[in-house]
């Protein structure tokens, strides 16, 4: 099995820390430096997922955990050093945007800076409605949230909002580490003001799924399904592009409304996760019941970008690519387009497909 989640094909490889060692993961080519490929290390955290708590240093050097801020939403702001133009004006930009969130809402800052020079930076900008933390002493958040450039030492930039019972709702990886992120887009989950529910999904995927399915777990068959039909029944609001690349395709599915987008991204992930189980999904539709029967053989690379997902899937066996190119333009693409009308009908096999 191929399959790689979600940048690019991860590796392993032995990484000291401290005196000891252990198999950390990692994800060639996830953020680029001025256009230079960069490796992350470690297990990334995505959409849907409970957030990791870790502790990190505050600037009068006491510890903090997230979990100290449990019970109310949490932007964290991903910047490698306050030090560089684009992280301080990260930095300047949410603590502006604070004082309209609420009290509900705390903007949590991590670097690998030190306390020291973080505290100089906020004086300096009169930074004051933002919580700065620094990761310098255990790298227990770049370790569980899979956050540390490996050619640097520094955190990639990021920004995640959590919902109030630990779940992430929005997860933003800024692709080139020199660019801003899309600060609009993390405030948007923020305004959506969805009630939070003791699920595995909750905050912006409450409206979107009911919490009897949602209790049945993010990999449940029930609840996928629900996911698929709230995205069939908001089609319109998807966009979707499809590029034949030597092998199979590179596909972009997107939208403007961030619970769209949080749904698209968790929707892929099941889909991954029940072929992986040896779970047909449309086992009566041919294109996929025969995608299914070779998914050994197809190689599966995933990366969140803004209001969406960008997949690449591809496979060294020619029959196979009939097949990815067929689900992708004659399947998903066509789901996306017409919504419930076409998922109810047949995908036929590729033109040269023989069983």
């Amino acid at each position: 099995m191929k399959t790689a989640l979600p940048v690019v094909l991860a590796t392993l490889s032995l990484v000291v820390l401290g005196c000891g060692q252990r198999a950390t993961v990692e994800r060639p080519g996830a953020v680029t430096l001025r256009g230079k490929p960069m490796t992350l290390v470690g297990e990334p955290v995505e959409v849907g997922q409970p957030a990791p708590d870790f502790v990190a240093v505050a600037q009068d050097m006491s510890e903090k955990r997230l979990s100290d801020f449990s019970g109310r939403h949490v932007v964290l702001s991903v910047v490698p050093s306050v030090d560089t133009k684009v992280c301080a004006t990260q930095t300047r930009a949410f603590n502006q945007k604070a004082a309209a969130l609420g009290d509900d809402v705390v903007i949590l800052t991590i670097s690998m800076d030190l306390p020291m020079a973080q505290q100089r930076f906020c004086a300096a900008e009169g930074i004051d409605r933002v919580v700065m933390l620094s990761d310098f002493r255990y790298w227990d958040f770049a370790e569980k949230y899979g956050q540390r450039i490996k050619e640097n030492g520094l955190l990639a930039r990021a920004i995640y909002v959590i919902d109030p019972d630990g779940t992430v709702v929005y997860k933003q990886l800024v692709p080139e580490l020199t660019d801003e992120p899309d600060y609009e887009a993390a405030l948007r989950v923020l305004k959506a003001g969805a009630p939070a529910t003791k699920s595995a999904l909750t905050g912006a995927f409450a409206k979107m799924v009911p919490e009897d399915a949602a209790q049945r777990g993010p990999n449940g068959m029930r609840q996928a399904r629900d996911v698929f039909h709230k995205l069939l029944s908001e089609h319109k609001l998807i966009k979707r592009t499809v590029e034949d690349i030597p092998g199979g395709v590179r596909t972009v599915t997107t939208s403007e409304d961030p619970q769209i987008a949080a749904l698209i991204q968790l929707h892929v992930r099941q889909m991954v996760s029940r072929f992986e189980a040896g779970m047909p999904v449309r086992k009566w539709d041919p294109v996929f019941a025969e995608l299914h029967k070779h998914y050994n053989k197809v190689e599966l690379k995933m990366e969140d970008v803004p209001g969406g997902l960008r997949v690449v899937e591809t496979s060294d066996d020619p029959r196979v690519v009939l097949l990815i190119r067929q689900h992708a333009h004659r399947g998903v693409s066509e789901f996306v387009e017409r919504g419930f009308d076409r998922a109810h009908q047949a995908t036929p096999l590729p033109e040269g497909y023989e069983r």
